[in-house]
């Protein structure tokens, strides 16, 4: 492991100036510490290196306030009905991941910061560099876009994080988590055929996405593994516009499909809403599945079956994670159970369809 000894050496300079830049003094120079930190990470010194156990970490959330989020938002605002209620349950979700996070944390020791991660951020220090800055041992990172130098910083990062909703580079001291996306879609595909449903369609967001991308391809995994006709056919995959759901949801329609699931619980609002409007009834007509078990979900009519992803017990997951890795016990993926929520979007199939 990389010392301050070994840093100084490098550098030609006292190890009591390598730990005040370290450590943030501020009597030495920016352009010192500059180089000091550079050269540091160059050498793959980090906090969890360090002997003295450092007990600050950080949890890195999206800047709702960053000027790329916003713009986001007022795209999603004109193409999506839900955009209000999604955002503040985006907020919400987060929040509980969060709190997990804390819960585990804070009674083992350590000091928890909350930061906004911006693009402005991004490009002005490296990951690791950062951490340094501001003496963290580690960091969870929730669902963020990364851009500047942290767009693929993180595969040669000396500081322990652990990713949610987002592909472990091949670094030990980077950890993924997330829940087992093939494991819901399996319980929600073997409960549909048990209620005799043959022809089973599936509506997603953009592939652009990971998250969405990771349940298309645990849909068609569970349908083919169940022996039902896995043809993308019965996919319709667009961005969550109303025209582009009337177009996949008719054409699922039109291939007799007795039941479908959303990519999750906001579109499976959108179509139980399409569905009234086309005068099917749920389930007698068509029987429908989210994936999120958003609270809203228990007030639609019918309530909507869900599959339901504990953020709190992830949270809590995020920080066993980091200490593991702070500890030298490294892991590459970590997925928690998915559990699937029976409501009456769902019933048996008509068998004279």
């Amino acid at each position: 492991m990389t010392t301050l000894d070994d840093i100084a050496k490098r550098l030609g300079i006292s190890k009591a100036t390598v730990s005040k830049a370290l450590n943030g003094r501020e009597d030495i120079s920016e352009a010192m510490r500059k180089t000091i930190m550079e050269t540091a990470i160059e050498m793959g010194y980090s906090r969890a290196s360090r002997k003295e156990k450092n007990k600050q970490i950080c949890v890195f959330t999206k800047d709702r306030e960053d000027s790329y989020v916003k713009a986001l938002g007022s795209e999603a605002e004109a193409k999506d009905s839900y955009a209000g209620v999604r955002e503040s349950v985006d907020e919400a979700q987060e929040s509980d991941l969060v709190l997990g996070f804390r819960q585990a944390a804070e009674p083992d020791g350590f000091r928890v910061r909350e930061i906004p991660l911006s693009l402005a951020l991004q490009w002005l220090y490296s990951y690791d560099e950062f951490m340094m800055r501001n003496n963290y041992a580690g960091a969870f990172i929730t669902d963020i876009r990364f851009d500047g130098r942290w767009a693929d910083g993180l595969e040669l990062s000396g500081t322990p994080a652990v990713l949610y909703k987002s592909s472990a580079p091949m670094n030990s001291l980077v950890t993924a988590i997330g829940f087992d996306e093939y494991e819901g879609m399996n319980l929600a595909v073997s409960w549909l055929q048990d209620l005799g449903h043959e022809k089973i369609g599936y509506l997603s967001g953009s592939l652009d996405n990971s998250v969405y991308r990771e349940r298309h391809s645990a849909f068609l995994l569970a349908m083919r593994e169940n022996e039902l006709d896995c043809s993308k056919d019965y996919t319709g995959v667009d961005i969550l516009s109303p025209e582009s759901l009337e177009l996949h949801f008719q054409r699922l329609v039109d291939l007799n499909c007795t039941a479908l699931i959303c990519s999750d619980d906001f579109l499976a609002y959108d179509v139980m809403t399409q569905c009234k409007k086309q005068g099917l009834h749920i389930p007698e007509d068509i029987s429908i599945i989210g994936i999120g078990d958003l609270p809203q979900s228990e007030s639609t009519s019918p309530p909507l079956s869900s599959i339901r992803q504990d953020r709190k017990g992830l949270g809590k997951i995020a920080f066993l994670a980091l200490s593991g890795q702070l500890s030298g016990a490294h892991a590459n993926n970590i997925t928690l159970h998915s559990e699937l929520i029976r409501r009456g979007s769902v019933g048996e199939r008509d068998r004279d369809i």
